[in-house]
């Protein structure tokens, strides 16, 4: 099960002026993998090329995947 996570746009800014995106993403049961940090976005977009890949068996009875995106604060 292969997701690739290009960009994201409209990201809602919690903490001020700009955000630090980060995506998690994970089928129902498995473990989260996240993106690398999009540092620094002001225009509520942020740029990826990650990929996330997860084992599945098929036929999946409920097959339930997870997205989030997160503001990455240090």
């Amino acid at each position: 099960y292969l997701v690739v996570i290009w960009n994201a746009k409209d990201v809602a800014f919690k903490d001020g002026k700009d955000s630090d995106i980060v995506i998690v993403g994970y089928p129902e049961g498995q473990k989260a993998q996240s993106t690398d940090t999009h540092w620094n976005s002001e225009d509520h977009t942020g740029a990826f090329n990650w990929r996330m890949i997860f084992p599945i068996q098929l036929p999946n009875p409920v097959p339930k995947f997870k997205l989030q995106v997160w503001d990455a604060n240090i």
